[in-house]
């Protein structure tokens, strides 16, 4: 069975997928911050 895949469809989820990533190491960053923080105490 073949699916019809839109192009803009992909470049649309891999943007999301990008995006996504992004946030994740952003949010891993900090998660690193409050975790030196805590070492301090």
């Amino acid at each position: 069975m073949q699916v019809k895949v839109d192009p803009e469809e992909i470049k649309r989820i891999k943007a999301e997928i990008e995006a996504l990533e992004k946030e994740k190491r952003e949010i891993q960053a900090k998660l690193e911050e409050l975790q030196k923080e805590l070492n301090i105490w």
